[in-house]
């Protein structure tokens, strides 16, 4: 540990907390675009979101916005203000488009490391092969049918 430390694998220690049970219901998912893609237009958003404590991530992103970001709120009335009264107001924002998540169906905060990254380890682990998938019986015997007919 003391190795991952000292060359910077290992950033810092974090607890990771329920956000429902200390009040964060609602995680809301924003796409932001700005009126220019010039250098100074990204610092200051980036500097602007650096300091709100809502913001748990912000992406610079290919596509169709600027950046993508992960924001935690109390309510949807704790967002609209968010809106409202802090993103609206950054200069060069040009849109935002917010999707409101729903339901958490994965997160996880380990990276999949290969053998290679363990201490002691030497090979890097080979990425699991999803198991085989197979067509329901009755999918085969149509294909099988119709391969048939065509004879």
């Amino acid at each position: 540990m003391k190795a991952l430390e000292e060359g910077g694998v290992i950033q810092r220690y974090v607890a990771l907390l329920n956000p429902r049970a200390i009040g964060f219901n609602v995680t809301v998912l924003v796409q932001v675009s700005l009126d220019r893609q010039v250098a100074e237009r990204f610092q200051f958003f980036e500097q602007a979101v650096m300091e709100r404590p809502e913001v748990l991530e912000c992406d610079v992103t290919t596509g169709p916005s600027d950046f993508v970001m992960r924001v935690v709120v109390q309510d949807v009335a704790a967002y609209e203000r968010f809106q409202r009264e802090f993103l609206s107001r950054i200069e060069g924002v040009a849109s935002t488009n917010s999707s409101f998540a729903l339901k958490q169906v994965k997160y996880r905060t380990e990276f999949p490391l290969p053998d290679s990254a363990a201490p002691g380890r030497g090979t890097a682990a080979r990425p699991r092969r999803p198991a085989a998938r197979r067509r329901p019986v009755a999918a085969r015997a149509r294909r099988a049918g119709s391969a048939a007919a065509k004879k």
